[in-house]
């Protein structure tokens, strides 16, 4: 977390945040259970999720998954990238996904919520972009390199 003291002149001054999160965001993509997706300004490749809720945690789930997973490239290539996230989590930015029209016939069994606006394709690769939800069962169980039928 940085420290208040860098940033005193912006916690009374609601126009500089406004402004940071208009340089940080393109055009609105949507929205879910607790954040807001929007392109990302600097580089379209890329999406901004912001944590819309006080307690959500999500950002920081897709990150600590991320984390996880970004050495290893036999499930990193799963997941769509994160390129960043603010110290606190509530911002990320992660590799954007093209979307997909149905999923396919397996995946990996560490995934669990399988709608499939959670999923997309980077290149010809097919990743997740909203894992969120996949850390407890990664936290509980780990990585294994099962797959399962998507019904």
């Amino acid at each position: 977390m940085r420290k208040k003291v860098q940033l005193d002149y912006a916690y009374n001054n609601p126009e500089l945040l406004i402004s940071c999160l208009d340089l940080l965001c393109g055009d609105f993509i949507g929205s879910g259970i607790a954040r807001d997706v929007y392109v990302y300004a600097m580089n379209s490749n890329y999406v901004v999720k912001i944590d819309n809720s006080d307690d959500s945690g999500h950002n920081f789930n897709e990150y600590n998954v991320w984390t996880n997973v970004v050495n290893q490239p036999k499930y990193a290539k799963w997941f769509a990238p994160i390129l960043w996230s603010s110290s606190d989590h509530r911002i990320i930015v992660q590799k954007k996904t093209k979307p997909i029209t149905q999923l396919p016939k397996e995946l990996p069994s560490f995934f669990t919520d399988l709608k499939l606006d959670n999923f997309g394709k980077i290149g010809s690769q097919f990743v997740c972009h909203d894992y969120a939800f996949t850390s407890d069962l990664l936290i509980s169980k780990g990585f294994n390199s099962r797959m399962k039928k998507v019904k």
